[in-house]
């Protein structure tokens, strides 16, 4: 530390426990010491920044997914209900048509039957 501060000998003095300098380094090593202190604030500062809006971003990104999946569920479910209406619809139309063709094939069965009794019992009588 103090070959980096470029101290000579006779400009500060070493205890058994503490380093001791002229007032005039100590004022300058204090002025370094606020300018590195200054600094370190500034980059824990943008570091907090920086997680803070990451984690706001991934927030917002986790609610817009959401927002998409449930907007995409309630289009497939209302399309799901269109094509089940429309699935009944020809069912029904089906269900009509071959319910008529059977009601007819059915009335003229009946109508055969009827005359065929008929004409036994005009020849019996």
């Amino acid at each position: 530390l103090l070959n980096g501060m470029k101290l000579t000998q006779g400009q500060w003095l070493r205890g058994l426990t503490k380093i001791f300098l002229k007032d005039k380094e100590a004022f300058r090593l204090s002025e370094v010491r606020e300018l590195l202190f200054g600094e370190r604030a500034i980059q824990i500062q943008a570091a907090w920044r920086m997680y803070f809006v990451k984690s706001y971003y991934k927030k917002i990104l986790r609610s817009a997914l959401h927002l998409q999946t449930v907007l995409r569920g309630c289009a497939v479910r209302k399309d799901f209900r269109k094509k089940v209406k429309l699935l009944a619809r020809l069912q029904s139309s089906v269900r009509m048509f071959w319910d008529s063709k059977n009601y007819h094939f059915t009335k003229r069965s009946a109508v055969s039957l009827q005359s065929f009794v008929r004409m036994y019992h005009s020849q019996s009588s």
